[in-house]
């Protein structure tokens, strides 16, 4: 039987200890790139909410379901911000004495909290435990 020289055993331990922790790094760089990317995402939608165009705050909310469906974790503050968006008060486009351009405005924002303000999508809703019948 040939014999191994004895720098082989410890050389590929160091060897295989190097390429583990390696791996380690890579993974914890790839999931610090992810929770970047996920809050930069999060943060441009909840700033979208306050834009003056309608359009822009109706993809936010869609923007924000989305980032809701990927990342499950996030749910919770998804649908807070959401409730937060239709708790603030607005005007009633059929009031009285406004100028067209301002009934038109208001009447988008009625466009934009009519689909969203029955409840959230079910995708963004936070799972609830099973409850046991009573």
């Amino acid at each position: 039987m040939p014999s191994v020289p004895g720098w082989w055993v410890p050389g590929g331990a160091g060897a295989v200890f190097t390429l583990l922790l390696a791996v380690r790094r890579q993974r914890s760089t790839e999931h610090d790139s992810e929770q970047q990317r996920m809050t930069e995402l999060y943060t441009a939608a909840a700033e979208q909410l306050g834009h003056e165009s309608a359009a822009v705050r109706l993809a936010s909310l869609y923007a924000l379901q989305r980032l809701g469906r990927t990342y499950p974790e996030q749910r919770q503050a998804i649908v807070n911000v959401w409730c937060a968006y239709l708790r603030m008060p607005f005007h009633d486009p059929a009031a009285a004495n406004l100028e067209e351009e301002e009934r038109g405005e208001r009447r988008q924002e009625v466009e934009v909290r009519k689909p969203s303000s029955s409840k959230p999508p079910r995708s963004t809703r936070p799972s609830s435990p099973a409850r046991s019948p009573q």
